[in-house]
């Protein structure tokens, strides 16, 4: 009997935008941390319909920021 043939498949990449379980994740910060710091604008992030969505690159950017703040109010 022959062997069933794979397809070329896509290598699975990661999403560009996170939900909000994905953001918190990502994050290591509790959800209502989150939807509280979106909420008030503080972290990038964007509703669609009734959820939040959290672009990584975005939320890259925002933490190397909130990184340097912080180092720079340590010196």
């Amino acid at each position: 009997m022959a062997q069933p043939q794979l397809l070329d498949a896509e290598p699975m990449i990661a999403p560009a935008v996170f939900t909000i379980d994905e953001a918190a994740a990502y994050l290591k910060t509790p959800k209502s941390s989150l939807y509280r710091l979106a909420q008030n604008g503080k972290v990038p992030a964007m509703k669609s319909s009734r959820f939040w969505l959290f672009p990584k690159a975005d939320l890259d950017a925002w933490m190397s920021r909130e990184v340097k703040k912080q180092m720079g109010q340590r010196g």
